[in-house]
């Protein structure tokens, strides 16, 4: 049972990663809003997940709670970010701390949503290279 949970919470942490930034960018609403993460995730996995990657384990860093001495406990222990355990982490830090991981916290999510648009709009690069070949 404990084995089930565990892929199911990594699956919802990688297919609905996005959804926070689908909320405030996507007119779909509900299973469509789900379908649509899943999608753009399978379409950009290699330019999303190595910053979100590097962004969990500082954090993880900072509360003491990460070990690679189990991978299977870093994996769910990465699902438990991705299913809001972000908010008992937090709280459960040193009161000094966590003034400086809501700043670091607001710079992910901002970073995060420049990183969905650039990456959705298909970027400047892009943008002009689509220009040249149509002319």
């Amino acid at each position: 049972g404990a084995a089930v949970a565990g892929v199911f919470s990594l699956a919802v942490a990688i297919f609905l990663n996005v959804v926070p930034e689908l909320i405030y960018n996507s007119r779909n609403r509900s299973f469509a809003l789900l379908k649509e993460s899943a999608t753009w995730i399978m379409e950009h996995p290699f330019a999303w997940f190595p910053p979100n990657l590097l962004f969990a384990f500082t954090f993880l860093w900072a509360v003491g709670a990460l070990s690679f001495s189990s991978p299977g406990a870093l994996l769910v222990r990465l699902a438990e970010l991705g299913s809001g355990g972000i908010l008992s982490l937090v709280v459960g830090a040193p009161l000094w701390k966590a003034p400086l991981l809501v700043v670091f916290l607001h710079y992910v999510m901002v970073y995060r949503g420049l990183l969905f648009q650039e990456l959705s709009t298909g970027g400047r690069r892009l943008r002009e290279f689509q220009r040249r070949m149509s002319a």
